[in-house]
């Protein structure tokens, strides 16, 4: 059976779940055009690529995903859940006339669909090592060059549709295609590892060994230049009271520690001692408190991946800077017993990895994101949705988002609504703005309501101080 057959049933499914988005009473709009083009897009290439498991799942799975946020539904209605009665009202009726008009046409077991979509096209090959969980190779396609092909043809066609346009699927929307996004990140490296010949062949990816790109060689010396200008500009909303920390010791003063940390009491006996000796104050008099680092905190890091990120900055495209700055911002927080969470966005937001220890997945974390690839629009306010839904299941005391933009976002009313859903949770948020495209105003005003700090760097070779300053500002 051919891709064509495979594409006819999807799109018969997702006319029937257009028809009952359009008849249902809580939805004011049943999405665009475009959504539901990549929607099909998105389910044959996992269909073809993954092989194997529940077809209807993630079929639902991924046109629900798809159709997310172009669909809109009266407050108060869960979208999602419109969402996924719609697809599986519509697959029982095509399963339903299927039946009626062919009898090559009936469901397995485990729902896999048979005849015109069977078995022998969609699940994987048994005696292949790869497992179901990103399968490149089925028995339709076949086992020779033939069969990478093909793969590559499908991958090729789901993103060069869709290149120079505002709908252009990012890394963390790709993975979620084959795995559910909250898999366990070694999950996630090993779909990741089995594509990335794809991503590199299309000019996604520079092509470079295990160790990293060369290129970055030079970014270690910018690191140490200084800040000139107004290079970076910080806006502090945090109050240092809502981080609980706790004392470890005390120290002599040092260059550069903040006034905050002097201990007055001990400092002011040793002043009253010099001065009851008639001796001279030194800095060994003044007596500074160690805290103890925060040590249990749940980040989520929202980096934008839109098209502008292809911009070069000096001799380095944005992109490749960001990567480099994000893996120097992990081996920082491996030092501490936090955990990490990544949501790329563009046009739309997906989860690149849930929350787990840097210390432990440190490797992991920066193999991922050295794989991230720029394109298309920017929503901010879907990636604060993403990042609320991970904390919401978190028990950690101490819940934050860093979210990093170079560009404006749509839908800027509803990243108000986001920051102020999260404040009520307890979630602090901080925003970075890179150059001189960002919305100033709005992400000043996110932070400002999330009690974080608002970060400009007019160069994006500051990211990895932006990042850092944002973990101590904490």
């Amino acid at each position: 059976m051919e891709g064509n057959d495979i594409e006819k049933f999807i799109s018969m499914v997702l006319s029937r779940v257009y028809q009952y988005l359009v008849n249902h009473r809580d939805v004011v709009s049943p999405g665009s055009v475009r959504s539901y083009e990549y929607a099909l897009r998105d389910i044959v290439a996992n269909i073809l690529i993954s092989g194997g498991g529940n077809i209807e799942e993630r079929l639902i799975r991924v046109g629900v995903e798809n159709l997310y946020t172009s669909v809109n539904v009266n407050n108060g209605a869960d979208k999602r859940e419109i969402l996924e009665e719609a697809f599986k009202y519509a697959l029982s009726l095509v399963n339903d006339l299927n039946m009626r008009n062919d009898d090559e046409i009936n469901t397995d077991e485990e729902g896999l669909v048979k005849g015109n979509v069977g078995k022998s096209q969609l699940s994987p090959n048994n005696d292949s090592k790869d497992g179901g969980t990103g399968q490149l190779i089925n028995q339709e396609l076949g086992t020779g060059n033939e069969s990478s092909d093909d793969v590559a043809n499908v991958i090729y066609d789901v993103f060069y549709g869709s290149v120079g346009t505002m709908n252009f699927i990012n890394l963390a929307q790709l993975l979620n295609m084959f795995v559910n996004p909250m898999a366990h990140i070694t999950e996630k490296v090993k779909v990741l590892r089995k594509l990335a010949r794809y991503l590199a062949s299309y000019g996604l990816l520079p092509h470079q060994g295990k160790g990293g790109s060369r290129v970055f060689k030079a970014l270690d010396n910018v690191a140490r230049e200084p800040t000139i200008g107004n290079a970076l500009r910080v806006s502090r909303f945090t109050e240092h009271s809502n981080y609980p920390t706790y004392i470890t010791g005390v120290r002599e003063y040092r260059i550069g520690d903040p006034a905050y940390r002097i201990d007055l009491d001990k400092t002011s006996m040793n002043m009253v001692r010099k001065t009851f000796l008639n001796k001279p104050m030194s800095t060994r008099d003044i007596v500074v408190r160690e805290y103890a680092d925060v040590k249990l905190m749940d980040i989520v890091l929202c980096l934008d991946t839109s098209g502008s990120m292809k911009e070069f900055s000096g001799a380095y495209m944005k992109m490749d800077i960001a990567k480099e700055a994000i893996v120097k911002y992990i081996r920082y927080l491996s030092r501490t017993n936090d955990r990490l969470s990544m949501v790329l966005f563009n046009f739309r937001a997906d989860i690149l990895w849930g929350p787990h220890s840097v210390k432990k997945y440190i490797n992991e974390m920066e193999e991922m994101s050295r794989y991230i690839y720029p394109g298309g629009g920017t929503n901010i306010a879907n990636a604060l949705e993403k990042a609320r839904i991970i904390l919401s299941k978190s028990n950690y005391p101490n819940k934050h988002i860093i979210c990093i933009t170079d560009g404006r976002t749509v839908n800027a009313s509803s990243c108000i609504k986001e920051a102020v859903k999260l404040r009520r949770m307890g979630v602090t948020l901080s925003t970075v703005a890179v150059g001189d495209n960002s919305d100033f105003d709005l992400l000043m005003r996110l932070s400002k309501i999330g009690n974080g700090l608002f970060i400009k760097i007019n160069d994006i070779s500051n990211l990895d101080k932006a990042l850092i300053m944002d973990k101590l500002g904490l």
